[in-house]
């Protein structure tokens, strides 16, 4: 008989005892070794069963986790959005910064009268607040942390201009003014403050 159709036969007969009994030592050899390949394909398609949803859950959870990553890159975004001084419920800060800028300036150059507040107040109003939100690395005092808001006020209540910049701006006054594009009040303040500076190299300030 041969094999291969006896051992296809015999998987529908095998649970029949007296069959069984009656086979040759080579059909049963056969007959266990379809057998033991039926079990091991039925095994295959299980493992691979469990296999497709583990890789499916797998999936999800790397799905679910990059999606609690941009959740929480975005919430720490905002939460650095709302934590400046400028920001609406800490505006108040970025106010009173702003008062202590003016007091220091006044404070340096004197009263709206006085020559040097003439000649350097436009200059010193814009460098003052360059030079607190330079320290603090942000594009502009209103986007300083919460967190640092004593530290700029104190920066603030502090602050001188560099020898380098007074001297910069110096030479540019003396240049608009040789140009005629300095108003006559600023002319006359730049005259006094180079009366007084020895010709603007010595930084008053």
């Amino acid at each position: 008989m041969d094999n291969k159709n006896f051992v296809g036969n015999s998987l529908d007969t095998y649970s029949n005892s007296s069959n069984i009994a009656s086979m040759s030592d080579g059909e049963l050899e056969a007959l266990m070794q379809k057998a033991t390949d039926e079990r091991i394909r039925r095994l295959t398609e299980k493992v691979n069963e469990v296999i497709t949803v583990q890789s499916k859950q797998n999936q999800d959870l790397v799905a679910q986790r990059e999606i609690i990553q941009e959740t929480k890159e975005k919430a720490d975004t905002t939460a650095e959005q709302i934590s400046v001084i400028g920001f609406g419920i800490h505006s108040k800060k970025y106010k009173l910064l702003h008062r202590i800028c003016c007091a220091r300036i006044h404070e340096i150059l004197g009263g709206m009268c006085d020559y040097t507040y003439i000649l350097w107040n436009k200059y010193f109003y814009q460098r003052i607040y360059i030079d607190i939100s330079d320290y603090f690395e942000v594009d502009g005092c209103k986007n300083i942390n919460v967190k640092d808001y004593e530290k700029a006020k104190a920066l603030a209540c502090n602050w001188r201009p560099s020898d380098t910049y007074v001297h910069e701006k110096t030479q540019e006054l003396i240049e608009r003014r040789d140009k005629g594009q300095l108003a006559q009040n600023r002319c006359m303040a730049l005259y006094m403050y180079l009366e007084n500076t020895d010709s603007g190299k010595v930084n008053p300030f």
